[in-house]
């Protein structure tokens, strides 16, 4: 009988078959189990994250659901030496009993302490450094194990952490300002300190933990296709669903010459890799927040699943997000105007990733689903606010594509423009769209103008130029508040908008609009 059982991502495919041949104590019987043990595909090439510091295998046997270890491992434990990120185990089992089996797999003096009788590994934070491959380690939990007789049985690890990664992509900027950066510490606050070999989770009482002063990992990584600088990678005991901790770096050139960055409600899961990156030592204030799995393919998306709070809280400091399911939400009040908002956006990309996100209580005049500074907004569905997109002025340009805005009243909505620029496009805005005068430029590009049952209706106050666009029959469009407005290719329904029919398709507000069909 062979079945294989894959657990998550890591690095480690222990004892290899140069060591197949180690025999393991009592009790004797006629159920002979080989186990395979490796390590997950899919591990880095590189140096970091590899698994090939995890050289150690540890093994023990328990009678199922019990803590005391069997003899068949002798005594307490079977340790193996790995190679190759592989390792082969026998054990001499009973046949037709069931057993308990753990695998646990580390680097050769790691502070990790394996326990096997109590069936736990403790982290030993107390004195860890930063930057540490060392820490890299990986475990399996095989619960009622049961002998039918001589079997063959592959096993695979996985991390029991999760990776927690800083990168910048100002190295080359910050030592030419003479910032040059030798060390990292990383601070996670509430972190549970040892791993339950019986039940796979995390407990014991949430700690602080300082990863100490060491120096910068060795590589680069590269993310969305851009090159970064490694400034600090660690290892943190995580669970199998995702949670948030709260961290900060610290990047030092000496004592007095220091970078520091704390960023809240970070996602974090087992087995998954967060990367926190941008020009982390020349800004502090915009920085990007991924986590993806790395190291395997669990059967849940890559994408992150923070709620509403945590993805205000990383939008708001210039970060980006992408949905993993549609969000339901109460609006709360925003500190920018004093009304209520479901995301303020000070840059970054907010991904919907194709999901909705649904607001009430935002009925007042001046609420919204998102208040923007600038960034792009992309694959998602806005419905249930006063006002979609709105902005007191941008900081920056704002790109919105792929985006249904289904709103009470004002799809887009601005009050003053910050002299940027808006892109709309292949988007979808039901209700009323309005704004102020000022913006250096405003197009809309294979956009659908609807109604949302009350409003059909477009009053630019700004130059726009609208290209391959579509209005439901019925539609208003008023040009009195600016000059410049150009229609290029544009239909009502299917009739193509002409400066003969443009009044009768779109009203008598409409008569100033330029036509340049091709």
């Amino acid at each position: 009988m062979k079945k294989i059982f894959s657990i998550f991502a890591a690095s480690l495919m222990l004892f290899a078959a140069s060591c197949s041949s180690e025999k393991l104590d009592e009790p004797n019987g006629d159920g002979n189990v080989t186990f395979s043990v490796q390590l997950p595909s899919g591990l880095n090439s590189r140096a970091i994250g590899d698994g090939t510091t995890a050289t150690k295998l540890y093994v023990a046997a328990y009678e199922a659901g019990t803590k005391t270890p069997l003899a068949v491992a002798n005594g307490e434990q079977s340790i193996a030496d790995m190679n190759n990120r592989t390792a082969t185990v026998t054990l001499q089992l009973v046949t037709g009993k069931t057993y308990d089996l753990v695998f646990w797999a580390q680097a050769d003096g790691a502070p990790y302490t394996f326990t096997p009788n109590g069936r736990t590994v403790d982290m030993n934070y107390s004195g860890a450094t930063a930057n540490a491959e060392k820490r890299d380690a990986f475990f399996y939990i095989w619960n009622d194990f049961r002998v039918t007789g001589p079997m063959d049985e592959t096993v695979t690890l996985k991390r029991p952490f999760a990776q927690l990664n800083f990168a910048t992509s100002d190295w080359d900027a910050a030592q030419a300002s003479g910032l040059n950066v030798a060390t990292t510490s990383v601070e996670v606050k509430q972190l549970l300190p040892t791993l339950d070999l019986m039940t796979g989770n995390a407990k014991g009482d949430a700690v602080n933990v300082t990863f100490t002063d060491a120096a910068l990992p060795g590589e680069g990584i590269t993310i969305g296709g851009n090159a970064y600088k490694y400034l600090a990678l660690n290892y943190l005991l995580m669970d199998a669903t995702r949670t948030t901790v709260d961290v900060k770096l610290t990047a030092k050139e000496s004592a007095s010459d220091l970078r520091e960055l704390t960023v809240s409600s970070v996602p974090v899961q087992r087995n998954y890799r967060t990367n926190i990156y941008g020009a982390l030592l020349t800004s502090t204030t915009n920085f990007n927040v991924t986590i993806n799995p790395e190291f395997a393919t669990p059967d849940i998306e890559s994408h992150l699943t923070w709620d509403i709070a945590t993805i205000n809280s990383i939008t708001s400091a210039g970060g980006d997000v992408t949905f993993a399911q549609n969000i339901s939400t109460e609006a709360t009040e925003n500190t920018t105007p004093t009304a209520k908002t479901a995301i303020n956006q000070v840059g970054g990309v907010i991904d919907g990733n194709g999901y909705e996100l649904a607001v009430s209580g935002a009925w007042g005049t001046w609420d919204c689903a998102i208040h923007t500074k600038g960034g792009t907004i992309k694959n998602l569905t806005i419905s249930g606010a006063f006002r979609g997109i709105f902005t007191w002025g941008l900081t920056e340009d704002l790109v919105v594509d792929n985006v249904v805005i289904n709103p009470g009243a004002y799809t887009f909505n601005a009050d003053s423009s910050g002299g940027r620029s808006v892109t709309f496009t292949n988007s979808t805005l039901n209700g009323w769209t309005s704004y102020t005068s000022g913006f250096s430029s405003f197009s809309f590009i294979n956009c659908k103008f609807g109604s949302n049952g009350y409003y059909a209706y477009l009053r630019p106050y700004s130059p726009t130029t609208l290209t391959n666009c579509t209005f439901s029959v019925g539609y208003e469009l008023d040009a009195r508040c600016t000059d410049g407005i150009v229609l290029k290719n544009c239909k009502v329904g299917e009739t193509l908008i002409t400066a003969d029919n443009i009044t009768s398709l779109l009203g008598s507000d409409a008569a100033s609009v330029t036509i340049q069909n091709d």
